[in-house]
């Protein structure tokens, strides 16, 4: 799946630096960290926010358990393409990889739809966009300090 993000890359122009596969669970983390306020950390954790008890775990599960107040479905794809984006993580939920992407400004939702479950998220965590592999679930915008 990694050849297929740098093939996007590529065709689109856009730099980018690998994460190494140890630094993929610390990213997590940090999003984690960042997002989900101290007093629903517990509640997450509970929401399969991470792999528990068998089941594996997605960070987007903050949104799909109402966790986070967030923007969905087709308004969620609306913020993000009217967002101003510039540096960002790119974190595939089910592969296990993750990117440092330079000027997402011209990455779209629709560009987000060819990937099956994958999380776009601000380098300084003030914005995250999910899509999730999940026919009912998301796409899912998310910025706690935006107006």
């Amino acid at each position: 799946m990694t050849k297929t993000y740098i093939d996007f890359f590529s065709r689109n122009g856009i730099e980018y630096i690998e994460i190494a596969p140890l630094d993929v669970d610390t990213y997590r983390q940090q999003w984690f960290d960042n997002f989900i306020p101290s007093d629903k950390k517990e509640k997450a954790i509970d929401s399969y926010c991470f792999n528990k008890d068998g089941c594996c775990g997605y960070l987007w599960h903050a949104f799909s358990y109402e966790i986070l107040e967030c923007i969905k479905n087709d308004d969620a794809k609306a913020m993000f393409n009217s967002f101003n984006k510039q540096d960002a993580v790119l974190l595939g939920n089910i592969d296990d990889v993750a990117f440092i992407v330079k000027d997402i400004s011209k990455i779209t939702a629709k560009d987000i739809d060819l990937f099956d479950d994958i999380m776009l998220t601000a380098i300084d965590f003030s914005w995250t966009y999910t899509k999730t592999h999940e026919m009912t679930c998301g796409p899912y915008f998310y910025a706690p300090n935006a107006k």
